[in-house]
C-alpha cells in the first residue's frame, strides 16, 4: 500500500513538473529540458509492470478494429484510382 502511495506522489510530481514546462517561457524550458534527465524506457517497463489480461484484451481489439479500418481505407483509395484511370 506504501508503495502505492509512493507511485502516486511521484506521478503527481511528473505531472506538475510537465504542466511548469508549459508555462515556462522557451528560455526556461530551455533550462529546465536541460537539467532534465532524459527518458528512462527500462525503468519505465520496471515500474509498469506486465499489461493485465483485460489491457491486452483491449489493445488486441483496438488494432483489430484499426487494421479493419485500413483495409477499408485501402480499398476505398483503390476503387477511387481505378475509377480515375478509366
Amino acid at each position: 500500500m506504501a508503495m502505492r502511495a509512493e507511485q502516486i506522489e511521484q506521478e503527481r510530481e511528473r505531472f506538475k513538473q510537465k504542466i511548469a514546462r508549459l508555462r515556462a517561457s522557451p528560455a526556461e524550458r530551455a533550462r529546465i529540458l536541460a537539467a532534465g534527465t532524459p527518458f528512462d524506457y527500462e525503468a519505465w517497463v520496471r515500474e509498469a509492470g506486465p499489461a493485465a489480461p483485460e489491457e491486452l484484451a483491449e489493445m488486441e481489439e483496438f488494432l483489430r478494429e484499426r487494421e479493419e479500418e485500413r483495409q477499408r481505407s485501402l480499398a476505398f483509395e483503390e476503387e477511387r484510382v481505378a475509377r480515375s484511370s478509366d
